[in-house]
């Protein structure tokens, strides 16, 4: 049986670990977006059931789908693998369409608001008319809502795949997180390979 070099055994050991972590933080950024995705899709449902009379339900519908397209594209980015920097770009399209969403839906027709007034009386005098909103305000309040919830969730996503977050695997880490101590920290003579949850296989050369 052939004996692994000492080299050899560190590059297995700090790819198996490198991929565990890579797999790990894809997972955990998929059940974000798994969730988000699963509000998307309320809220779009909801602006076909309940502006189904507002004559900019095409529109916000639209939206509403841009932002699930974008999310969807995050997903299959994740399932690949891809670079963080693309997974970014695509929740970024996704949190700047629901802003124009919510922009939308904030002039949209439902949202009208009639000022106060007075209006002359038939016999004579004014009649003061107070405020009124649109019948269908109730429903773009609603929205805003389940809006301002899944925007809470996309800017969750957005800080967890902010690129440039790896680190090389095995790189020593001092007292600050992501500083690598002074280099007389660790003996010349003494290797160590992390292998997951703050183990480490330590191996010390003959001098």
């Amino acid at each position: 049986m052939k004996t692994l070099s000492l080299t050899t055994l560190l590059v297995l050991l700090a790819g198996a670990n490198s991929a565990r972590a890579d797999h790990s933080y894809y997972r955990r950024i998929d059940r974000l977006t798994a969730d988000a995705i699963s509000d998307a899709r309320d809220l779009r449902w909801t602006v076909r059931d309940t502006l189904s009379q507002s004559r900019n339900m095409r529109d916000l519908l639209n939206d509403a789908d841009d932002v699930l397209r974008s999310l969807r594209t995050v997903e299959d980015l994740i399932l690949d693998e891809a670079r963080m920097s693309r997974i970014h770009e695509s929740v970024d399209d996704a949190i700047d369409a629901l802003r124009d969403f919510d922009r939308k839906l904030s002039r949209s027709d439902f949202a009208t608001l009639r000022p106060a007034g007075f209006s002359p009386r038939p016999g004579g005098g004014y009649a003061y008319s107070p405020a009124t909103r649109h019948p269908g305000y109730v429903h773009v309040e609603s929205l805003r809502r389940m809006a301002a919830r899944l925007e809470t969730k996309l800017d969750a996503l957005h800080d967890s795949v902010e690129p440039g977050y790896r680190r090389p695997i095995g790189r020593p880490r001092g007292p600050h997180l992501g500083h690598a101590p002074h280099p007389g920290h660790v003996p010349q003579n003494v290797i160590q390979v992390p292998v997951g949850k703050g183990a480490s296989v330590v191996f010390k050369l003959d001098p």
